[in-house]
């Protein structure tokens, strides 16, 4: 992949469209799982956290004022007692670079958020979408280091991101990343259960919701075209 982005980025260099392509551990990782339930006023809550590994492939292009970003993991796991679980994650983002200048750079964008692999409120595993609004700020400090920062925020569905990190450029083209990148789930739900007293049937109200965190350290290359 990294091969295919350096062909690519050679081949687009003639039309000044700035190309990058990372990828990233994201080892020792968490995800912090909390259900509640909350019925007549009785909350009752569960909590469980497991380990998680991902490695993540990037691919960037900025055309004049366009941008796009496309990110998916690999090998993705959620470990626990009863075996790994399948994890996958996949963004992407489509925007305007609204700032560039020498000191920074802006991005805002929409993106489309996808996260399989995680528990919903039914302790289930689901597929969680989200179509998001969100920005990407890059500061540029000296020639060989920059400091990125990334949020998204979902406008329909229940996933929210952020990201930052640090790249050091060996040279102008290649670099060593380090950073931080999460993953919040909040997925609520109104829900009934009948319940049998004294020979009858009677209704009762609950809500069910849970809460899902995955976050954890960075570790990574760069390519720059």
């Amino acid at each position: 992949m990294l091969v295919a982005g350096m062909v690519l980025g050679i081949g687009m260099s003639a039309y000044a469209v700035d190309i990058k392509v990372y990828t990233e551990e994201w080892s020792g990782a968490k995800y912090d799982y909390q259900q509640n339930i909350t019925s007549h006023d009785d909350l009752e809550a569960w909590n469980n956290t497991y380990d998680v590994s991902n490695d993540i492939f990037g691919f960037e292009l900025v055309a004049r004022r366009f941008y796009f970003n496309a990110e998916n993991g690999f090998n993705g796991k959620v470990k626990n007692s009863m075996g790994d679980q399948d994890l996958e994650i996949s963004d992407f983002k489509f925007g305007c670079r609204v700032v560039r200048n020498d000191f920074c750079t802006f991005d805002i964008f929409n993106g489309l958020l996808i996260v399989d692999g995680i528990k919903d409120y039914s302790d289930d595993d689901d597929v969680f979408v989200s179509l998001t609004l969100g920005g990407n700020l890059n500061i540029y400090l000296g020639d060989y280091l920059r400091l990125q920062g990334c949020i998204e925020v979902p406008l329909a569905g229940e996933v929210y991101a952020y990201n930052t990190k640090a790249c050091l450029l060996l040279t102008p083209n290649f670099g060593l990343t380090v950073g931080y990148r999460g993953y919040k789930i909040v997925d609520d739900e109104e829900d009934g259960a009948y319940t049998y007293e004294d020979w009858n049937y009677v209704y009762h109200n609950y809500d069910e919701s849970s809460t899902s965190k995955l976050n954890g350290l960075t570790m990574g290359i760069e390519l720059n075209f």
